[in-house]
């Protein structure tokens, strides 16, 4: 148990803000490859981020609000060296206009 542990914090540090469903398909995609923190909101994002805990962060579009936009844009402002990507899922008519605002 001890060796599984220890590669698991040899792994990159993702942080993230997703979709139930999404955490799944994520941590199935990243195995032995990063380890995925799942958090709520954009505020525990910024959080990981300010205490170096991620070395990169994924956000939902389905996930996040229109106010939480201007949040994500703090976000890459504040940390332009921390790769941010946006994961697409689901096609509905409100999605494209999502990922131009973000």
């Amino acid at each position: 148990m001890q060796k599984e542990s220890d590669s698991r914090r040899s792994l990159a540090p993702v942080t993230t803000i997703l979709t139930p469903a999404e955490r799944i398909r994520v941590d199935a995609a990243g195995e032995g490859l990063y380890t995925a923190y799942h958090r709520d909101s954009i505020d525990d994002v910024i959080r990981d981020l300010k205490e170096r805990r991620a070395a990169a962060v994924l956000v939902s579009v389905a996930r996040c609000s229109h106010h939480d936009a201007s949040r994500v844009a703090l976000l890459v402002r504040e940390f332009p060296r921390v790769p941010t990507v946006a994961l697409v899922t689901e096609l509905e008519t409100t999605i494209p206009s999502a990922v131009l605002t973000l």
